[in-house]
């Protein structure tokens, strides 16, 4: 119903129109009426009104007046004159004032009840359109949300797409902040978004909220990280020589925004950084932060308390690994899970790092898929689209979902029924094949033609039979274990990435590279720097 007040100076006649048509039928509503100008003045300060039926001429403020001060003050409200033949010239220069029509008194019922008919199906399709438009608007808003975080999510996934650095320089500034403004970024993982689905565009809303309820007017960026369901924060921050100033706030931040959002919050802080060409680097910090918070059961930590503290290293014993492979030939998951708890406590007391905990537990992972081949067991549920264990880390909460994980992995390879049927039992010849890639793996010139003949059987067969048994090919088995190889070789010598590329198989470093990434989240450089070789103790 479309809201209608009436204003006349003679009561008869607001009375007649209030009550002389069927109001409703025509889709109508009488919402208030008023004895003069400034009254009716007072009531559109307080409501909303559609239609507003106005006589000219009244005494104080008249009809003209009057819609001159709606007019001054931006109501939409759409207004049709009440008019004597004597202010006929007044009606006339009504119209300049956005007038929709005006009626001749006495009324003549016909001729009003076609005007209003007019009206509604004028306010109608304007409603209708106006709608449409904010439909439109919201889709805009949300292709723009989503187009922004792919395109901060590329850059910072991949530093090599230089075409991204202008679009993303232009992004900033439209928030304030310039590409030599100091800036830090803050990665924040948020339960709600997690459990629930939220827009882009609304996930930035709650977030820059939160940001301006911590330091009102603070320059600040929240994308979508598409690739991790985390949040981006860019933010503006001083050089004033002291700590970054969001190493302290980022704790009011989080608190804000767990009140606001009813959820869990954890944030990872980069150090202070300038230039887009810095943001990889400033990611790739607050990223490794904020997987450290979840080691140290904390809500916030910035990568500075990442670098200061000692890296505490630890490398499961080959005798433990052994162990593990030996109750998993023997089906006897207990056994599997003291040498895993052991493991975790380990690691827990001596609060080693989250890049040196997914190493282990790629060690582990690598370790149950040997062992599950040589059991004859059917390991593809275990490897299907899955190449580590990075990714799945990444989304769990702390160690103790990690250790969880790790022993339902064995769990579901010894008690799940999933041994090979005896027509599916190939084994002896993937077996082979497995020891063979992973004795041979740095051989830069190993294809699938030598490896199947090395077993002494056709390329296709073998890959084949590959796929069918491990649920990968061979191809992605290789890179595996290579990329597993130059991890450790990455945590525990001296040597360059492009000696490590070579030593486990690949002659472009860059290549490498980009493998290595896209099978950790991480380049080798920022495991490198992460896990500096000189400070490990065993």
């Amino acid at each position: 119903m479309l809201k209608v007040m009436v204003v006349d100076d003679e009561m008869l006649i607001r009375k007649r129109i209030m009550l002389g048509f069927d109001w409703q039928a025509m889709g109508y509503e009488i919402e208030d009426e008023a004895g003069d100008g400034a009254s009716a003045l007072e009531l559109f300060a307080q409501k909303q009104y559609d239609l507003a039926i106005v006589d000219i001429a009244m005494p104080g403020m008249n009809g003209i007046d009057l819609v001159k001060k709606i007019r001054e003050l931006q109501y939409q409200t759409y207004v049709i004159f009440l008019t004597g033949h004597s202010d006929f010239k007044y009606a006339q220069q009504a119209i300049q004032y956005g007038v929709y029509d005006y009626i001749l008194k006495p009324i003549n019922e016909d001729a009003f009840i076609e005007v209003l008919n007019k009206l509604h199906v004028k306010i109608e399709k304007e409603n209708s359109r106006a709608v449409l438009f904010d439909e439109l608007e919201k889709k805009k808003d949300y292709m723009d949300s989503v187009l922004q975080a792919k395109i901060f999510s590329d850059y910072l996934h991949d530093a090599s797409r230089q075409d991204l650095e202008e679009p993303i320089r232009e992004s900033l500034r439209e928030v304030g902040i310039c590409n030599e403004d100091a800036y830090q970024i803050i990665l924040l993982r948020m339960d709600l978004f997690l459990k629930e689905h939220v827009e882009p565009s609304k996930q930035a809303e709650i977030v820059q909220e939160g940001c301006r309820h911590v330091r009102e007017d603070q320059p600040c960026l929240a994308v979508c990280d598409i690739y991790e369901d985390y949040m981006i924060l860019v933010i503006s921050s001083e050089d004033d020589g002291k700590a970054p100033v969001w190493n302290q706030e980022a704790e009011k931040l989080a608190h804000v925004l767990c009140k606001n959002t009813g959820g869990g919050v954890q944030c990872g802080i980069s150090l202070l950084h300038r230039g887009t060409a810095q943001m990889g680097n400033a990611y790739a910090e607050a990223f490794s932060a904020l997987n450290n918070a979840k080691i140290l059961k904390v809500n916030t930590l910035s990568y500075q308390m990442v670098k200061d503290r000692k890296n505490i290293y630890y490398k499961i014993p080959n005798q433990e690994l052994k162990d593990l492979q030996y109750h998993i030939t023997k089906n006897n998951f207990k056994g599997c899970q003291e040498i895993i708890q052991r493991i975790f406590k380990e690691m827990t007391d001596r609060c080693v790092n989250f890049e040196c905990v997914v190493m282990n537990v790629n060690r582990l992972f690598m370790e149950m898929v040997d062992a599950g081949v040589v059991s004859e067991l059917d390991i593809r549920r275990l490897l299907n689209g899955r190449h580590g264990a990075e990714q799945v880390l990444d989304n769990m909460a702390d160690m103790e979902e990690m250790e969880e994980w790790c022993e339902n992995v064995i769990y579901t390879l010894l008690e799940g029924e999933i041994r090979l049927s005896l027509e599916s039992r190939s084994l002896p010849v993937v077996e082979k094949t497995c020891g063979y890639i992973r004795d041979n793996y740095r051989d830069a010139e190993m294809t699938q033609t030598r490896i199947a003949e090395s077993m002494s059987v056709s390329p296709s067969y073998l890959s084949g039979i590959f796929k069918k048994t491990m649920g990968v090919t061979m191809v992605q088995y290789l890179t595996m274990v290579r990329m597993e190889g130059a991890r450790e070789l990455l945590l525990e010598s001296e040597f360059d990435v492009k000696d490590i590329a070579e030593m486990v198989g690949y002659h472009d470093e860059y290549y490498f590279s980009r493998c290595f990434k896209r099978q950790y989240g991480l380049s080798p450089m920022q495991i490198r720097k992460f896990s500096d070789s000189r400070r490990i103790r065993t």
